[in-house]
């Protein structure tokens, strides 16, 4: 683990966060698939809709599925003309060639959808971007949260709070299925991915 350990700080130290999840990934078999639900308010303080997914993480014949709301920049598939957004259908992407045939076929010969009309130049097109491997161990809860006034005292929540008593309980759920799928060793290593 510590030649492992070494050659993660190294790639962190380049800022190659990716590279250094899939190495992880990899030396602990780590598969994950992350599934596409909705776009939603998933936060309780957004603003913006964000999209939604479902992902599995597995490790041999462990597993642990949770929602991850995307981050809003990666969130999406919009038509941007000038500050106006128009969403487009997400059911039809499987791959980015898929989008910009979609957006072409309904745009038509006079590259109209939904009452705007737009040029189909990829440019004007945001398309969503899948939680990587990065993005999702990056977020996973790696340390022990300890007692709920341990907690709150380490990142300033009130401990008569509901929403404070909200959060503990859903890091804490995390954490327990977090080391359930990994060793104390491996989540040494795991610390190292932020």
């Amino acid at each position: 683990m510590v030649k492992l350990k070494k050659e993660i700080e190294e790639l962190i130290d380049s800022s190659k966060y990716q590279e250094a999840a899939e190495l992880v990934a990899k030396e602990f078999g780590i598969t994950m698939t992350a599934e596409f639900m909705e776009s939603r308010k998933y936060f309780d303080d957004d603003k913006e809709e964000r999209d939604v997914y479902s992902i599995t993480l597995c490790v041999g014949s462990r597993s642990y599925k949770f929602k991850f709301g995307q981050s809003l920049n990666d969130s999406g598939f919009y038509v941007l003309q000038g500050k106006r957004k128009t969403y487009l259908d997400r059911t039809k992407i499987k791959t980015r060639q898929d989008a910009i045939m979609h957006i072409n076929a309904l745009a038509g010969p006079i590259n109209m959808y939904r009452g705007i009309v737009f040029d189909a130049n990829i440019d004007t097109i945001h398309f969503p971007v899948v939680p990587t491997m990065y993005d999702i161990l990056t977020c996973l809860t790696k340390y022990d949260p300890d007692s709920f006034e341990n907690f709150c005292s380490e990142y300033g929540y009130d401990t008569m709070s509901d929403k404070a008593e909200k959060t503990y309980n859903a890091v804490y759920d995390e954490w327990l299925n977090v080391s359930r799928l990994f060793s104390d060793e491996q989540l040494e290593v795991l610390q190292l991915i932020q």
